[in-house]
């Protein structure tokens, strides 16, 4: 039996956010999404995910600083995809020294 994939979306943006976790699940893949850091951990800790989707500018956290952290919790068991505004080569270049596994530049 397969096991669907499990994404949590973490974007501040309550559209961004509708718009990424409904084209998601349109796409057969289990989605939730969150809209703070504080709601990001309580859903980490309480179910496993594989990728999570992580913006870079959130209200409560730098999601670089996030990736950062996560990479070293979860090792290479969570994808991480951050999503931001910043598009310039070294905001790329930090996001992925920081352990995303890709980095989209909004609008995406």
């Amino acid at each position: 039996m397969s096991r669907r994939t499990r994404i949590l979306v973490v974007e501040d943006a309550p559209d961004l956010r509708e718009e990424l976790v409904d084209y998601l699940q349109f796409q057969g893949l289990e989605t939730t999404g969150v809209g703070s850091v504080a709601e990001m951990r309580a859903h980490l800790t309480a179910s496993s995910w594989h990728i999570l989707v992580l913006d870079v500018g959130l209200p409560d956290g730098d999601g670089v600083i996030l990736a950062r952290e996560l990479r070293e919790q979860h090792g290479l068991d969570l994808g991480i995809v951050m999503v931001s505004a910043r598009g310039q080569s070294e905001d790329r270049i930090n996001g992925v020294r920081a352990g995303a596994d890709n980095y989209l530049v909004k609008p995406i």
